[in-house]
């Protein structure tokens, strides 16, 4: 990745009071995007290596997204459709860029939209690899894979439970957390 880019990556993240307003950031994203519904699912297991991974899954029901969209909107800082927009919640296109702020190692987003399904692969990153799905897809999901340790992992459901609790509690949504 272009190193300039890193950098305003990098001060784009770091805005955010804590790692974990990227809640809020997708929450408002799956509103804007149509969706009445918002399961928010937290996993901690161990991968094939025998590594611990803690698993945090956004799924919604949304219009989801086109390649268009994906490639001129999402992946790119700054864009949004909704500028001007008085429905939408969210306006200055940096909203899917805070999920990095939790340090993931990897973002995997599977979108779908007017018979179109894309899945994008971030590397922990604003690198991405892009591929079409064979299946289609409805809305979007966003799982976001960090390693750690088994003992965080309720430090990090409850840091989830309360940034949705905090941002989201007027939300129209129907929005759980398992």
């Amino acid at each position: 990745m272009d190193r300039g880019v890193e950098e305003v990556l990098t001060r784009l993240v770091a805005q955010f009071a804590s790692p974990y307003d990227f809640v809020r950031e997708l929450v408002q994203n799956a509103m804007d995007g149509g969706a009445e519904r918002l399961d928010v699912i937290f996993d901690a297991h161990v991968d094939a290596d025998g590594g611990f991974v803690h698993e945090l899954r956004f799924e919604d029901a949304g219009r989801g997204m086109t390649q268009a969209v994906v490639r001129e909107e999402l992946t790119r800082l700054f864009a949004s459709s909704k500028t001007g927009d008085r429905t939408a919640v969210g306006e200055f296109g940096v909203g899917f860029v805070s999920v990095f702020a939790w340090q993931p190692d990897a973002v995997l987003l599977q979108t779908g939209r007017e018979g179109e399904a894309w899945e994008l692969l971030f590397d922990g990153s604003a690198t991405f690899e892009e591929r079409a799905l064979e299946f289609p897809v409805e809305g979007t999901t966003i799982v976001l894979f960090r390693r750690g340790d088994a003992e965080h992992s309720r430090d990090i459901a409850r840091a989830v439970l309360a940034s949705l609790t905090r941002w989201c509690r007027h939300c129209p949504l129907d929005l759980t957390f398992e």
